[in-house]
């Protein structure tokens, strides 16, 4: 059998905080059974946070279909791990309701990522998070699911612990993808820090697991930013520990000072009524000096085990009242300050305006520019802003489930660029149809995104965030990189199968997910639009005549469709005009609509051929324009 590639489509394409509560010992292969797993401390209760989120800008329940849906899953959950019923059954709802069930920030979300009853890993909200998950991902059980030779990567104390316990918590079943979604914007760009700068694994996970527990928990946003502030991996990131006020003279950097303004609150110096540059001198000769100030007299602590763990104290810490923000900030150390500044930094008429628009400009709309002169970008704008003032506590996750039923979320001239990240674990998320091949990593985001130069908590731009989508759209390589996996490399999205010292270990099956007809049958054409809508969310806006063709002869035949239409010239290439305007295409692909894919076919190789056609589908979809970016449907 010819397999299908993508090639003779490629002209075609190239043109187009309280901690976590858990244990901080090393989790390298303790004994025990996986299944007798509890963390050394339960996490505390989950609050449900079901605040108002119906707006003047929510759309109407009409508007609210299955794309819709869809779209906020792509953007907020990396897709997503629910059922297609349970995704229409939120369809079914009002918006308003749906929402809360959809965005959770706990560490499990049943509805939006079942449980596998097939793997009896103990994945539950007591042991969900970062610290937790890592020690159990590690233990050397032969109940372990995940592969033996790599369960020493995830124990904490291992270089590659972080990435590797992030990686599969974001597409395993039982896990919250929300909690992980949000986890890597404010650790890897809102707040960001970096362990190419000496953030340890301690100081990381600790930096990790309090944000998002602060945020499961529903604090004030500010009182999450404050936090994360007084973190070790913060002190760490910036080098503010050693700032000192000795013999009457301050000693130190004033990185953080500037960056706690200007990237945690959205702060850079335009802060008085006219919200004109009057101030700007102020700001740097003044504010950001005495914030500076401010974080002095601290210890950061000096062991691998304490590493995380930070002291603030008043010896070496400046004396007297410091003027920020236009504001008189007293207190004994550096937490006392941080205290009283944060409440007031979140209410200034600059973070009120810039930070509502750098969240979800990083996470949901790339052309989200404040100084853009179009009137579609400054009315999404506006609408943001909006949202956010209209909370008289800053909530993050009531923010964003108000801005996902918005109209400015469902909005056509919206664009969201994915980064490599997000893009391939959107993919292997659709993908993926159960644990077993989850926790054998056989389709491996990580590794696909090591290749596109891209690592988790490792941000590109050091402090100011990993890669963006705009970066990532405008990279040659991204592109070049994904498009030569599908041709070259199509075994790494089509296993279907894998077998160890001829033992079949996994097998994949496609079966209970994928639509059948009235007889229980499993036909291309409907495949075809369940795939498309499964990986790309568009209401098959983009399945137009040649995508149709191209799919329809992979699931028809398992070859691509130049060597479908004619064997002997298997090097045509076949425009979308040949298509639309020769009578026998035409027959043949509208005679491929109902054509069998053999799943359960009795014949185990005619099962299996079906079922490498399915993923030879997605490997094909792969490397399509639509698997770069998400445009919003107007509502």
């Amino acid at each position: 059998m010819r397999r299908s590639g993508v090639r003779g489509f490629g002209g075609w394409v190239l043109g187009a905080f309280a901690l976590a509560n858990c244990g901080k010992g090393s989790a390298g292969g303790p004994t025990g059974t996986v299944q007798d797993f509890v963390c050394d401390a339960p996490m505390q209760d989950a609050v449900s946070n079901d605040t108002e989120t119906k707006t003047e800008f929510t759309i109407t329940d009409a508007a609210w279909d299955e794309t819709a849906v869809r779209q906020v899953l792509q953007v907020f959950a990396f897709g997503g791990l629910a059922s297609d019923a349970q995704i229409q059954a939120w369809a079914d709802m009002a918006p308003a309701d749906a929402i809360k069930e959809m965005l959770t920030f706990d560490t499990v979300n049943d509805k939006l990522s079942p449980p596998d009853p097939t793997i009896a890993m103990p994945l539950t909200r007591a042991n969900g998070s970062m610290r937790c998950l890592s020690q159990l991902f590690a233990r050397n059980n032969p109940d372990n699911p995940i592969r033996d030779k790599e369960r020493a990567g995830y124990a904490i104390d291992q270089w590659s612990s972080p990435s590797k316990t992030w990686w599969m918590a974001s597409h395993v079943r039982g896990l919250n993808p929300v909690r992980q979604r949000i986890g890597l914007f404010e650790t890897n760009y809102h707040m960001a820090v970096s362990q190419n700068a000496g953030v340890t694994n301690q100081q990381l996970v600790t930096y990790y697991d309090g944000i998002m527990t602060a945020l499961a928990r529903g604090d004030a946003y500010e009182d999450v930013l404050r936090a994360s502030a007084l973190t070790a991996a913060i002190a760490q990131q910036y080098h503010h520990a050693t700032n000192v006020y000795q013999n009457g003279k301050f000693q130190g950097n004033e990185d953080f000072g500037r960056e706690y303004h200007q990237l945690f609150f959205g702060i850079v110096g335009r802060y008085d009524d006219a919200y004109t540059d009057a101030k700007a001198n102020y700001h740097e000769l003044v504010a950001i000096p005495n914030t500076a100030k401010a974080l002095t007299g601290m210890s950061l602590g000096t062991t691998t085990e304490t590493s995380d763990q930070i002291t603030y104290g008043d010896h070496d810490h400046w004396q007297g009242t410091l003027d920020i923000l236009e504001h008189p900030i007293d207190g004994n150390n550096t937490k006392d300050r941080i205290v009283a500044l944060s409440p007031l930094a979140i209410a200034m008429p600059e973070s009120l305006d810039n930070l509502p628009v750098r969240i979800i400009r990083m996470l949901a709309d790339d052309l989200l520019d404040p100084e853009s002169t179009d009137v579609g970008v400054q009315d999404r704008v506006a609408k943001v802003r909006k949202l956010w003032a209209g909370m008289a506590k800053k909530n993050l996750l009531e923010f964003l489930r108000k801005y996902a039923i918005s109209n400015a979320f469902h909005d056509a001239a919206r664009v969201k660029y994915w980064t490599s990240i997000e893009r391939n674990l959107l993919l292997v998320n659709q993908l993926d149809v159960g644990n077993a091949e989850a926790y054998l990593d056989e389709y491996s985001p990580a590794s696909f995104t090591g290749s596109e130069d891209v690592t988790v908590f490792r941000p590109a731009h050091d402090v100011f965030g990993g890669q963006t989508g705009l970066e990532a759209a405008v990279t040659a390589d991204v592109f070049r990189n994904a498009y030569n996996r599908a041709v070259d490399a199509s075994w790494s999205l089509t296993r279907v199968d894998e077998t160890t010292n001829g033992t079949t270990i996994w097998k994949k099956d496609w079966t209970p997910l994928v639509p059948k007809d009235a007889g229980g049958k499993v036909r291309v054409k409907a495949t075809t639009e369940w795939l498309w809508q499964r990986v790309f969310a568009d209401g098959l806006a983009n399945l137009g005549t040649l995508e149709r063709a191209h799919l329809y002869a992979i699931l028809a035949s398992g070859t691509d469709l130049a060597y479908w239409i004619d064997p002997s010239n298997p090097t045509q290439v076949y425009a979308k005009a040949d298509l639309e305007t020769s009578n026998a295409l035409k027959t043949q692909v509208a005679g491929a609509e109902q054509a069998l894919i053999r799943l359960d076919d009795p014949d185990p190789k005619v099962a299996s051929d079906a079922g490498y056609r399915l993923s030879l589908a997605v490997n094909f979809m792969s490397s399509l324009p639509y698997m770069f970016a998400q445009q919003g449907v107007s509502k």
